[in-house]
């Protein structure tokens, strides 16, 4: 039971990015396709939705681009380690600078940039998002045949990017065209700086491209949702439950003659389960997803250690860890308002010793 409401939650995005400081979610480091079919799906595409993306994917990418993957190290290779490149989003609320090391973005300017990175191509301009990759050369090592170094860390960075969303069904094309003037000033950058390369990002416009590996605007918006329903679940997040949750879904459960019927009555259900299970948490494994219809695989482990018995038995410490299959169903409006469980409870019982 999850909606799309990610992009409502994304589109927070808009509303939130009027703040000085964006604190970025975490983001997720395990969805997406695998890096052969994100190398297949890779291609440069100059049409974008005029959906917003969500805040979480926008962490992703900036994340890919070049945020830290160790302590000290980033996502993308460097000349000599130096690691001078700066990443810029630029977008209709302004301008930020992307600090990986604190997940955050930090407001360098309130204007709209998006027709100083499109400078003669219109049609970036119209992406809700750009990436404006760019390096500090103050280091005196930036001199003579080391001159270019950047210039090859900027393409690792545009590499990451191109990955990243082909394996997340968004467009992106690498440009250089840019008013560079513009973007100095309005960015405050310094004489040392030099911007090589800009992303615009989006969703792809239309449904053209499911022939490529991409999937459509809303099959893209339920995975995204399923992806919050993930945090949802395993934190009790009423907030975030009502976003992505329909409230006349209705849920059954053995403890209650009648259906429970929203993010309420299906959050009781977990906290029901959690009086048996405390540590009880769902790992999305796999999904497939349409545009009404997510297919979950679901990874499920808890410690019957808690207060509560559970199918007739009293709690022993033993643990379990299945596998749990879910169908969800969205409604018109991207929220989720069916959910099926395909398979899950007989791995619960053997785990526990209900049954042999």
């Amino acid at each position: 039971m999850k909606s799309m409401m990610s992009i409502v939650l994304g589109l927070a995005a808009t509303g939130v990015l009027g703040a000085e400081t964006i604190k970025l979610p975490s983001p997720c480091t395990d969805s997406g396709k695998t890096v052969i079919q994100a190398l297949k799906a890779r291609h440069s595409e100059r049409a974008f939705s005029d959906r917003d993306i969500p805040l979480e994917t926008l962490s992703g990418v900036l994340w890919a681009a070049n945020g830290f993957n160790r302590s000290d190290k980033r996502t993308n290779a460097t000349g000599l380690n130096k690691q001078t490149i700066m990443v810029y989003a630029i977008m209709k609320s302004g301008a930020y600078r992307y600090a990986a090391k604190e997940n955050v973005l930090v407001k360098v300017c309130n204007e709209d940039l998006r027709p100083a990175i499109a400078a003669q191509q219109a049609y970036a301009a119209t992406a809700p998002v750009s990436l404006l990759v760019a390096a500090d050369l103050s280091d005196p090592i930036y001199t003579g045949t080391r001159s270019a170094l950047s210039n090859y860390d900027a393409g690792i960075v545009s590499g990451n990017i191109y990955l990243y969303c082909a394996a997340n069904g968004l467009a992106t094309v690498c440009r250089r065209s840019m008013n560079q003037d513009a973007l100095k000033k309005a960015l405050k950058l310094s004489d040392t700086t030099v911007m090589h390369l800009n992303h615009p990002i989006g969703y792809p416009a239309g449904n053209g491209h499911a022939a490529c590996g991409l999937l459509s605007d809303k099959a893209e918006r339920n995975r995204e949702a399923m992806r919050l329903f993930e945090k949802c679940i395993n934190t009790n997040d009423l907030e975030l439950g009502r976003k992505l949750i329909a409230e006349t879904a209705a849920f059954k459960t053995p403890v209650s003659s009648t259906p429970l019927y929203g993010a309420e009555g299906y959050l009781s259900v977990v906290s029901l389960m959690r009086k048996s299970f405390p540590d009880v948490q769902w790992k999305l494994v796999d999904m497939v997803a349409d545009e009404k219809t997510v297919a979950v695989q679901w990874e499920c482990s808890g410690t019957f250690n808690g207060e509560a018995p559970f199918a007739g038995l009293q709690p022993n410490g033993r643990r379990f860890t299945t596998t749990v299959m879910n169908f969800y169903s969205f409604d018109l409006g991207g929220k989720i308002y069916k959910d099926v469980a395909a398979t899950g409870i007989a791995g619960i019982l053997q785990g526990i010793g209900a049954i042999p």
